[in-house]
């Protein structure tokens, strides 16, 4: 399906948004306004737009990007194509670029991607441009961290990457391949004349440089172009600022690779195996032991030893016991049991009988006294 409109948007955001298009034969989200226009406008805080392998299009501003909190995500090889920028991210925003092929339709000729401020990833796509500036453009504050993809500019001497008058960011490139195939074009163009507080710092760890680096006025920049890292059809080693650490190999092929000191570029990188994980120890568990049945218990067994009172004096008892049995039958036979009172347990019980031993009676008394008659 193509959902088409010649307004101001054809989808203006204000709540989070999902578009995915997994077809072989790709819908579209077109706006055929001439005027500024926008395909998606995300200009509302807090919002997220996720586009999953769909196609926006605009003879103006496919996406544009200018709310704090706001985020665009793209993945999936999503399909962006704009007249004047594909992606338009504004000072504010976050915009993280997974895979997509942005502008790949020649008839789009804006910018790929623009930021003035957005904090801005990407990790892969096919990034063209097909008109007289630049593929993406930087300015403003803009954090931009390109790890991979590949960038083109085959129409104008500017700069695959532009970071424009004004800048005072931080790009950092990790990887990618940036080429200009106009005579004489720039892979980046520093476009930096001196008229920010804060210098704009471009940090290149990595990526393939199929054209030279130029400025706009050399006289007057003060960005900072850091390598460590990179393949360059030219000797980059006006741009190596650590020389105690890094440096430029010539590859004999009219490019030159900077790695570290005494590095080996074309050596194949050491792979740490995994560890097989070790098992974990089948415990087998332990049977709970089995009770030994008891009978009802008495309580506690404890003797009351009776060694004053000699044999053959005649005596009383009284206590309180757990249950209603007489345990010593070698002292006293049950026919000594009387006057029995109260529950059970406990009982109450009154024993009378002639000491026969001096170790007198065992039982489950907690509390007893006795007294000679």
């Amino acid at each position: 399906h193509t959902l088409t409109s010649n307004a101001g948007s054809v989808i203006e955001m204000v709540h989070d948004l999902t578009i995915v298009d997994t077809g072989a034969v790709k819908g579209a989200i077109k706006n055929t306004n001439t005027a500024t226009s926008y395909g998606i406008k995300c200009a509302y805080k807090n919002v997220t737009l996720n586009i999953e392998g769909a196609e926006i299009d605009a003879i103006s501003q496919a996406i544009m990007l200018n709310a704090a909190g706001a985020v665009v995500n793209l993945k999936d090889n999503a399909v962006i194509n704009g007249g004047t920028y594909a992606i338009n991210g504004g000072a504010n925003g976050t915009l993280n670029i997974e895979s997509a092929v942005i502008n790949g339709d020649k008839s789009y000729t804006g910018y790929a991607v623009s930021t003035s401020g957005a904090a801005v990833t990407i990790n892969d796509g096919t990034f063209s441009y097909n008109g007289t500036m630049s593929s993406v453009v930087v300015s403003g504050s803009s954090i931009v961290t390109i790890n991979g993809g590949r960038f083109t500019n085959p129409n104008s001497k500017r700069g695959v990457i532009n970071n424009a008058k004004g800048y005072s960011g931080t790009l950092t490139i990790n990887g990618g391949t940036f080429e200009n195939t106009n005579a004489g074009g720039y892979s980046i163009l520093d476009g930096d004349e001196a008229t920010t507080t804060l210098a704009p710092v471009i940090n290149i760890t990595g990526g393939i440089f199929k054209s030279s680096i130029g400025f706009t006025k050399p006289a007057n920049t003060k960005t900072e172009i850091a390598v460590t890292g990179g393949t360059f059809s030219f000797d980059p080693s006006s741009y190596i600022k650590d020389i105690e650490n890094y440096e430029k190999i010539d590859n004999g092929d009219g490019t030159y690779t900077v790695c570290g000191v005494g590095v080996d570029p074309t050596a194949a990188p050491v792979v740490t195996p995994t560890p097989t994980p070790t098992a974990a120890p089948v415990v087998t568990p332990t049977p709970a032991p089995t009770a030994t049945p008891t009978s009802s218990p008495i309580a506690t067994l404890r003797p009351i030893l009776r060694p004053e009172l000699p044999e053959g004096t005649v005596w009383a008892e009284k206590w309180s016991y757990d249950f209603n049995e007489f345990i010593s039958d070698e002292v006293f036979s049950s026919s000594n049991k009387i006057n029995f009172t109260g529950a059970n347990p406990p009982t109450v019980g009154y024993y009378n009988g002639t000491v026969t031993s001096e170790h007198g009676l065992y039982g489950s008394a907690r509390e007893d006294y006795h007294v000679a008659i």
